[in-house]
C-alpha cells in the first residue's frame, strides 16, 4: 500500500505563523507536525510515501529528504498551482503502483487505526473507504450520510457502511431534519482505479 500526504496548502487560517512556514510544518510539541504524519504511516507499515507539495515546497523537501532518515521512501509531486484534493491525486498518478492510496490532508490530527482501516478497506471490496467522524454542529461541514438499513448479511462489517448521499453545507434546520452528524474526518483509503477517468490538469 502506498500514502499520498496532500501538504500544499498555504494554512491562510493560521497566518502569520504560516507567512514563513507551510501550515504541515508548524510544531507539534517537539517537532513539525508532518513527521508525526510519517511515522504513523511507517508505525502501520506503509514505506512507500508520495507527498503533495505547493506553498514553500522546499522546506519540507529539506527537512525529509528522500525519507530515508525516517525509515520511509519518500517522492514529491510538485504543483506548480494549488490544485484541489482531486487535482493532486491526479498529479501523483504517474507514481502509483497499483496498490490500493491511503490518502491523509496534511493538516488532520488523529488517532485513527490505520491497520483497522486497511483491513475494513480490503474486507469490503470498495474502490473508495472515507473515514467519518461525528460532530456536535454539522453547519459547518458537508455530510455524509450513510445506509443505515443494513446488518451482517450484507456481507458488511459492522464499523463499515456504504454512503446514501454527500450533503453540502445544512443549515440548523436541515440538519436537525436530516438528522445527520458524520462528516468527513480527512483520511480515505481509494483504488488508483478511481482516477482514470479524471481529466489531466
Amino acid at each position: 500500500m502506498q500514502a499520498v500526504i496532500i501538504a500544499g496548502g498555504k494554512g491562510t487560517r493560521l497566518a502569520p505563523l504560516t507567512h514563513r512556514s507551510p501550515k504541515p510544518m508548524l510544531p507539534l510539541l517537539d517537532r513539525p507536525f508532518l513527521c508525526w504524519m510519517v511515522d504513523r504511516c511507517r508505525d502501520a507499515g506503509i514505506t512507500d510515501i508520495l507527498m503533495n507539495v505547493q506553498y514553500q515546497a522546499a522546506q519540507i523537501q529539506d527537512f525529509f529528504g528522500d525519507g530515508s532518515a525516517f525509515g520511509v521512501q519518500i517522492r514529491y509531486v510538485l504543483e506548480s498551482t494549488p490544485l484541489d484534493t482531486a487535482g493532486a491525486m491526479k498529479l501523483a498518478e504517474p507514481y502509483y503502483t497499483g496498490e490500493p492510496l491511503i490518502v491523509f490532508n496534511a493538516d488532520i490530527l488523529t488517532d485513527l487505526d490505520l491497520k483497522a482501516l486497511i483491513k475494513t478497506h480490503l474486507e469490503t471490496n470498495a474502490d473508495a473507504t472515507l473515514t467519518l467522524t461525528r460532530v456536535e454542529d454539522p453547519t459547518a461541514f458537508g455530510l455524509v450520510e450513510l445506509k443505515n438499513d443494513l446488518n451482517a448479511a450484507d456481507g458488511w462489517p459492522a464499523q463499515a457502511k456504504p454512503i446514501k448521499a454527500f450533503r453540502e453545507k445544512p443549515t440548523a434546520q436541515e440538519a436537525a431534519q436530516l438528522g445527520i452528524d458524520t462528516v468527513n474526518a480527512g483520511t480515505y483509503i481509494l483504488n488508483p482505479n478511481v482516477f482514470a477517468d479524471y481529466p489531466a490538469d
